[in-house]
């Protein structure tokens, strides 16, 4: 979040929203708000003391976040109107999400945090879900105790593998539809950023302002989603299959006193055999932007016959089915069934309007690895989005 400038709110965000905004921050400036120019508003927010901005500045990148698409949005709206606010008329004629976002903020406080958290785990990567299945269906403890031991135990698996995560804080929520989010906050060590601040010191001579330096330390997170119901565990984490299990066997013993076993914990699974099949060419989807989807590259290994395998690529100019029918000039004329091939990895290929803009987004797959080639979060969450929506991701789905 620290490359995005929180003065896009200022500049767009309607005069009244923003002034209930600082208000309710506790550092509304001495301007007048509904007739000052916009550069006024932006410069009295730059020049804000540290001690003040902070907070306004943690709660607009919050609203950046909730501003970044319809659907996350929606969560926020949603979320409210469960919990028995009652959205005025005025809510749906806001001319854009910025003010939807503030007046959710401000109208809404009480479930603003926890509506955060929920969402920005929502938002996470499809590539660092993994999935414990086969759990016992019974309600997770989550005791003073028992939270207590399992910060213990998870801060002493981060400190010995990776040698940061020495401290550890647990929250607990239940969100609506019944899932028990367990938030993971943990100390990271060697991410230490020095801040320099001006402070006002009493000298002998009157008041001076001085430089003070401190330091920051950050932090990264893991969370476990346990559905009761299913008696499914989802648990996000950085670091691949090596760290997951053992915190998952860590919260299984602790929530849950069931030992888990490794034959339980399974990665993201995709369907990627079923692609060599013409039946299952991949589709356009305009509904979630994807203008074009083929697959420009596969390779297939003979089942029966080891070392011996097939790599296929396709031009960017060569049309959608050109895989498909290299397929059946090669093997229907070599008289090989589809059945004796098994795919390794297939690469595919989407193009995805963007703001007027068509841009490419490159997937690589493996049965149990995605790779999102793009520098682009929303490229990403499309890309996730289409392979769920084609059947390719086939990872069970707690939402």
């Amino acid at each position: 979040m620290s490359g995005i400038n929180t003065n896009t709110v200022i500049r767009k965000a309607d005069r009244k929203l923003l002034k209930a905004l600082f208000e309710s921050c506790g550092c509304l400036p001495d301007i007048d708000f509904e007739h000052a120019p916009r550069y006024v508003l932006l410069e009295t927010y730059a020049t804000m003391p540290p001690e003040r901005s902070a907070r306004i500045q943690r709660v607009l990148l919050d609203i950046m976040f909730f501003a970044s698409g319809d659907d996350i949005l929606a969560k926020a709206v949603e979320a409210a109107l469960e919990c028995g606010y009652i959205l005025d008329a005025g809510f749906d004629v806001l001319k854009n999400r910025y003010d939807k976002a503030i007046y959710l903020y401000c109208n809404c406080h009480d479930i603003w945090a926890q509506t955060l958290l929920f969402a920005k785990s929502d938002e996470k990567s499809a590539q660092t879900w993994y999935h414990a299945t086969g759990l016992p269906k019974m309600a997770p403890r989550h005791d003073e105790e028992t939270i207590r031991n399992l910060e213990n135990n998870c801060s002493a698996q981060f400190w010995q593998k990776q040698h940061r995560g020495d401290s550890c804080h647990i929250e607990y929520h239940v969100r609506n539809n019944g899932l028990h989010y367990f938030f993971v906050y943990l100390n990271n060590y060697p991410e230490v950023k020095e801040v320099w601040e001006k402070k006002e010191e009493n000298q002998a001579n009157g008041n001076k302002m001085v430089m003070i330096r401190r330091e920051e330390n950050f932090s990264f997170s893991v969370v476990f989603i346990y559905n009761q119901e299913l008696g499914v565990l989802e648990t996000c984490c950085m670091g691949g299959r090596k760290y997951v299990s053992s915190l998952e066997r860590i919260f299984c013993e602790h929530i849950l006193t069931h030992d888990l076993k490794d034959t339980e914990i399974i990665k993201n699974v995709y369907a990627i055999d079923d692609l060599k099949y013409r039946k299952n060419q991949l589709r356009a989807m305009p509904g979630i932007g994807v203008l074009r989807a083929r697959i420009s590259g596969m390779e297939l290994h003979y089942r029966f016959t080891k070392g011996k395998k097939d790599v296929k690529y396709m031009a960017k100019d060569d049309p959608d089915s050109a895989i498909y029918d290299a397929f059946d000039r090669e093997y229907n004329g070599k008289n090989v069934h589809m059945n004796l091939l098994r795919v390794a990895w297939v690469q595919l290929e989407l193009d995805i309007l963007v703001d007027g803009n068509v841009e490419t987004l490159f997937i690589f797959l493996r049965r149990n690895v995605c790779t999102l080639k793009s520098n682009s979060e929303h490229l990403r969450r499309i890309g996730e989005k289409y392979l769920q929506e084609v059947g390719v991701d086939v990872q069970p789905s707690l939402f």
